[in-house]
């Protein structure tokens, strides 16, 4: 689990590496034998922002779009 990075902590270069590389692991390993998980304030590189590369889409507001989707 790679928790926040954040392109604004990062050279802009280094975040967009970074997936990357997670990218190219599974295209030449084919089926990853592993789950590379990446929460980040920013969006992923445009080639990686479909429903193969993103499976969870949270959000600050509404309460809904949270992880429990309430107010703790």
């Amino acid at each position: 689990i790679h928790d926040s990075p954040r392109e604004a902590d990062l050279d802009g270069m280094l975040y967009a590496r970074l997936f990357d590389l997670v990218a190219r692991w599974e295209t030449q390993q084919g089926t990853p034998s592993f789950q590379y998980i990446v929460t980040t304030t920013t969006a992923p590189p445009p080639d990686m922002q479909d429903e193969k590369f993103v499976k969870l889409k949270m959000s600050s507001t509404p309460a809904k779009e949270r992880l429990f989707m309430i107010d703790l």
